[in-house]
């Protein structure tokens, strides 16, 4: 302790003097401080190593996170396309198979919703005709029992019973009021009886007569019509030229030039329509002043055919002078000239037709009014004659019965009581459930049996006009394989080109957003998909297939050839699994999602890409579930 004081105050005196001589306190500095310094040192310099290389292994990271959630994945998809005139629309079936009906054929008109044809395919037709009865047995089922609970039931059942007893009460009157009533209703049968013939003779004469003014009003008709389709066939003779060759020699050459045939056509309509209107005159002209009703009858029929031969005649005469053009000796003013006087010639044979039928209509009803009438009349001539014998009968027996009525009445009270306290017990909702269920059911299952049944249908998507039926009843049928072909009514379609990828998408019948580049963006037009050409179209190495869609127009001055810009939407996955595209990993072959579980700890997790949609999102499949968090590093 000692020496330690006086190096204490050796070193002191040191400071105090301020000299660097520092022996004194030598072998105190000259090992443990510093050995302390480079020990520390030492350290310091190790945990920073330690720490780069954690660093380096271990780097710190920040993740973007998302959920995995489960959905209906949807694409929407944009082509272009062009406008053109008239739709002509491959219709198909949806599934193969051998065909049942065909409803139609080349040329003739059907309205959208019309069954065209149809396969053969028992159990999807007796699946929906059990579907429906199910339906029809499960409603009826329930009306039934709902019908039991209403309260309007119960009061009526109240009334029956008071009802029941008033009448029970007054049966025992009316035994004494038969005996009187007897008599008075056997007078009275007897007065509707002679009333009855009666009527019957008067009124059949007064409907005869009305029968043969309508025959009258008839044959006037008739002998009005000749001079018209005389007219007729003379004035369209002067254009085509069949028997006044003279005419038109001048402009022939002129006449139906943008189409071949319709010179042809009207000349053909033209013979047709004189030699029946020759018959017609013949038989109008046999009928007098008072020819018999059935010679009227049967010369109706001759004049209604050979007008309407005659109008189909001035169509085609028409028809030739919308395809002429004006020339030397046919000017543009003789052409509208002519036009007009057939137009008014046709004006003039359809108001005689329209007569003719008219006169027709008035006379069926005024025979089929006597017929009723006459009809009705016998029948209340016969319901006299049996009131008369039940009123006779009845008097006898009517005495007897009243007797019998007091103990039916007393059943029939005890009856509506049994009856009412039966409604005053309504059905229960634990009742009711299975019945309504049932009756779900049935709506689903019908529901499901109009599908399928719709893809063995081919039904029109539009008005329109059917150009050909390449197949038989009986033949065999791929799907998607064209059946029938029409031209809709629509006044422009639009044709796209769908890239193979892309296909998926459009599917028949699906709705789209058009534009048009004459119009902008702004200017949209509402569309469905008509039909798909199942053959593929090549376009620079690159797989096509073409697409027609209804052009639904606004009024807009739309033209053949204009460009259109097609989008459609559709969905490509079904209640899949779905994560942004961006979380998902491609290295090589592997496509993997990280996935960070409950504890924290982070996993590559194996998936399939099903497919790609709107909007950055991908449905998947594999190694991940709904409600997974997935990561993206920043």
């Amino acid at each position: 302790m000692r020496r330690q004081r006086g190096a204490r105050k050796t070193k002191d005196a040191a400071v105090v003097e301020g000299r660097m001589d520092l022996a004194p306190i030598k072998p105190h500095l000259s090992k443990t401080p510093w050995r302390a310094v480079v020990i520390t040192v030492g350290i310091l310099a190790a945990a920073g190593a330690a720490y780069a290389m954690y660093a380096y292994i271990y780097p710190t990271e920040s993740f973007e996170s998302s959920f995995v959630t489960r959905g209906d994945l949807k694409r929407t998809i944009s082509v272009t396309g062009e406008v053109k005139p008239v739709a002509r629309i491959n219709l198909s079936f949806q599934r193969g198979g051998s065909i049942e009906s065909i409803a139609v054929r080349a040329g003739e008109r059907v309205k959208a919703g019309d069954v065209l044809a149809e396969l053969r395919d028992a159990d999807v037709q007796f699946a929906y005709r059990k579907a429906q009865s199910q339906l029809l047995a499960a409603s009826a089922n329930l009306q039934l029992a709902l019908a039991g609970e209403r309260k309007e039931a119960v009061d009526v059942a109240r009334k029956n019973v008071a009802k029941a007893q008033t009448e029970l009460e007054a049966s025992r009157t009316d035994l004494e009021i038969i005996r009187q009533r007897t008599s008075i209703d056997i007078a009275s049968a007897e007065q509707k009886l002679e009333q009855a013939r009666h009527e019957l003779v008067s009124e059949s004469l007064v409907l005869d007569a009305g029968i043969t003014d309508a025959y009258d009003t008839l044959r006037v008709a008739l002998l009005s019509s000749i001079g018209a389709m005389t007219t007729a066939l003379s004035d369209g003779d002067q254009i085509i030229g069949v028997d006044d060759t003279a005419t038109n020699q001048s402009y022939k050459h002129l006449l139906g030039v943008w189409s071949g045939g319709s010179m042809d056509q009207a000349r053909l309509s033209y013979t047709l329509a004189k030699t029946s209107k020759q018959r017609a005159e013949s038989s109008v002209n046999a009928l007098g002043v008072s020819g018999a009703r059935s010679q009227i009858d049967d010369t109706g029929l001759l004049v209604e055919q050979a007008l309407l031969l005659i109008q189909t005649y001035l169509h085609d005469v028409q028809r030739v002078l919308a395809y002429s053009i004006p020339g030397t000796g046919f000017t543009s003013a003789d052409l509208a000239n002519a036009k007009t006087r057939i137009q008014t010639d046709l004006s003039s044979v359809s108001g005689e037709l329209s007569a003719i039928l008219t006169a027709k209509q008035a006379k069926d009803r005024a025979v089929l009014k006597k017929s009723q009438s006459v009809l009705a009349l016998e029948d209340a001539v016969d319901a006299a004659t049996i009131s008369l014998q039940s009123t006779r009968t009845q008097s006898i027996t009517s005495i007897q019965s009243a007797e019998s009525v007091i103990e039916t009445r007393k059943a029939a009270v005890s009856s509506a009581e049994a009856d009412l306290a039966l409604k005053e017990s309504p059905p229960r909702d634990v009742e009711l459930a299975p019945l309504r269920a049932a009756v779900a059911q049935a709506e689903a299952s019908l529901e499901q049996a109009k599908e399928d049944l719709q893809k063995i249908r081919i039904i029109a998507p539009v008005n329109g006009t059917i150009t050909d039926v390449p197949p038989e009843i009986g033949e065999l049928v791929r799907e998607n394989e064209t059946a029938i072909r029409m031209i809709g009514e629509e006044a422009f379609d639009v044709e796209a080109l769908i890239p193979e990828a892309d296909i998926a998408i459009a599917k028949t019948g699906q709705t789209a957003v058009l534009t048009l580049d004459a119009y902008g963006e702004g200017t949209r037009f509402g569309g469905t998909v008509l039909s798909i050409d199942p053959d593929q179209t090549l376009l620079r190495d690159a797989v096509y297939y073409k697409a027609i869609l209804s052009l639904a127009e606004k009024e807009h001055d739309v033209r053949p050839g204009m460009t259109a810009n097609v989008r459609m939407t559709g969905t490509v996955a079904t209640q899949s699994l779905l994560v942004p595209s961006a979380f998902i990993q491609t290295e090589g072959d592997a496509t993997t999602v990280m996935v960070r579980a409950p504890n924290g700890q982070i996993r590559n997790a194996p998936v399939v890409i099903l497919a790609r949609g709107d909007g950055g999102i991908a449905a998947i499949q594999g190694g991940v579930a709904e409600g997974d968090v997935v990561l993206k590093r920043r």
